[in-house]
């Protein structure tokens, strides 16, 4: 079972973790178009008082746990330009890598945030 989750902040992680839980066999992949982590956006007043403190302090797991330890490939700086839900398609561009591929899923959770995100 391939399963795409759009979105890699507290949502999609979120759902990403519950799959793998519940699911151990199952390919998760997580498509986060910025290169942040998984944070808790309710500690980003704190952030913003404390001068000099990197915004990484904010992030509830770190890359390695997120993909070693719970399994879950979380591809960073990589966005989704398009669904193709007929097709169960991905149109996705790597920044890190300046490329453009497809990516067929069998579920998708979209995560995108708390304002819906065009794609």
């Amino acid at each position: 079972m391939k399963v795409a989750v759009i979105g890699g902040i507290a949502a999609g992680l979120s759902a990403a973790s519950r799959v793998k839980k519940e699911n151990k066999n199952a390919e998760v992949v997580v498509f986060e178009k910025r290169g942040d982590l998984s944070y808790g956006a309710c500690g980003m007043p704190y952030n913003l008082t404390m001068k000099n403190t990197p915004p990484e302090i904010l992030y509830a797991l770190d890359y390695q746990t997120i993909t070693q330890k719970r399994g879950i490939d979380y591809r960073l700086y990589t966005a989704v330009n398009e669904i193709v839900p007929e097709k169960n398609k991905l149109k996705v561009h790597d920044f890190s890598k300046n490329k453009g591929y497809d990516y067929h899923y069998d579920y998708l959770i979209c995560a995108t945030g708390a304002i819906y995100n065009r794609l």
